[in-house]
């Protein structure tokens, strides 16, 4: 009975150790900690994409900036170039930014209806809140 116990005790001034050493980061064997470095550092854009076989263009990165992009295209004969995935050039997101402000009487030509709120005449009610005003009219 008695080894047991001193088993235990062992076992749980070890547990204890282990413990201290996660808890506070130190190592068993009392030596400085080598900071690891990596090997292989992630460079997108350098390395060839797996689909690029499927294209007519040796050199394709698809995540470049817009003016990448153009000048890729430049150098297979033409400046007008998609931008795939979604990319939108800065005068798309200035008209959606036009189009969410208020009153847009300034910038007509951008966009197509008028987007500012307009009331309805004295004596008349606005459009129906729900659908089942809407039925009753």
């Amino acid at each position: 009975m008695r080894g047991y116990l001193v088993a235990i005790f062992l076992s749980a001034v070890f547990l204890y150790y282990v413990l201290h050493c996660i808890l506070w980061g130190t190592n068993v064997y009392w030596v400085a900690p080598v900071e690891m470095k990596r090997r292989n550092k992630i460079q997108p854009c350098l390395s060839k994409p797996a689909f690029a076989s499927l294209l007519r263009f040796h050199q394709f990165h698809p995540f470049l900036c817009a003016a990448d992009f153009r000048k890729i295209a430049s150098l297979y004969g033409s400046d007008k170039f998609d931008l795939p995935y979604g990319m939108r050039t800065s005068a798309e997101y200035f008209r959606l930014a036009l189009s969410k402000l208020q009153s847009c009487d300034l910038f007509d030509e951008f966009d197509k209806e008028p987007r500012t709120m307009r009331l309805p005449p004295a004596g008349q009610q606005g459009p129906p809140a729900s659908l089942s005003e809407a039925r009753l009219l």
